[in-house]
């Protein structure tokens, strides 16, 4: 959930940050790309690519906070965390999920590319061992890591997932309270087939490549 909230977040500041008055004088970013019902405006283009990449690149901000919250190697059933577990990834994760795009499917940009890595790492990949090592493109933050590895690290204390439940709350009432003051514009537009199936075959080819480059740097 708090990666969804925080791909919900940085969209609604994608919106505010490019609203459609830009399109006043531009008329490049008022031109429409595409074919017959998937014809959207340049601008959209750039906010949904910007929002993809942008919770891309959150995803792994937030995997790098996730040493001040419980996080041990393997779930256990005595220590609650395996109960945390299912309800947060298998129940209360795809109801924010569902519950999102179907309040504005623009959210989809952002939360595709907020999960795209845990879907690529822990699903794809486990489904097809030895193409690759498993959980690759969560190594993409070693360098970071190195850098936080002198603060604290509670991944391995239980009472640390209040901090992630603290996190989650605060993450889902910023965005809550972003939309209600800059709501996104009226004019749903933009998630179509045919730029739905490239944003998900873009996103299939940005983690393969990432993948094979990311290779040798793998800490076997």
């Amino acid at each position: 959930m708090t990666h969804l909230a925080f791909s919900a977040l940085i969209a609604l500041c994608v919106y505010r940050a490019l609203p459609d008055r830009l399109i006043d004088g531009r008329a490049w970013l008022a031109k429409e790309i595409g074919a017959g019902k998937s014809r959207v405006p340049v601008l959209q283009v750039i906010r949904s690519a910007l929002c993809f990449v942008l919770a891309y690149l959150g995803h792994h901000f937030l995997d790098i906070m996730a040493r001040f919250t419980y996080h041990p190697p393997t779930s256990s059933w005595d220590d609650g965390s395996l109960q945390w577990a299912i309800l947060n990834i298998a129940i209360l994760t795809p109801l924010l999920l569902f519950w999102m795009i179907r309040r504005d499917r623009r959210y989809l940009w952002a939360l595709f590319g907020g999960i795209l890595v845990d879907l690529w790492d822990w699903g794809i990949l486990r489904a097809f061992p030895g193409i690759f090592p498993a959980a690759i493109l969560h190594t993409a933050t070693w360098p970071l890591d190195v850098l936080f590895a002198p603060l604290p690290d509670f991944r391995h204390e239980p009472w640390a997932i209040w901090i992630e439940i603290a996190l989650m709350v605060v993450l889902l009432l910023s965005w809550w309270r972003l939309e209600k003051r800059c709501p996104l514009p009226l004019a749903a537009r933009g998630v179509k087939i045919i730029p739905l199936v490239i944003a998900i075959g873009g996103g299939i080819v940005l983690c393969t490549v990432l993948s094979l480059v990311l290779v040798p740097f793998y800490p076997w």
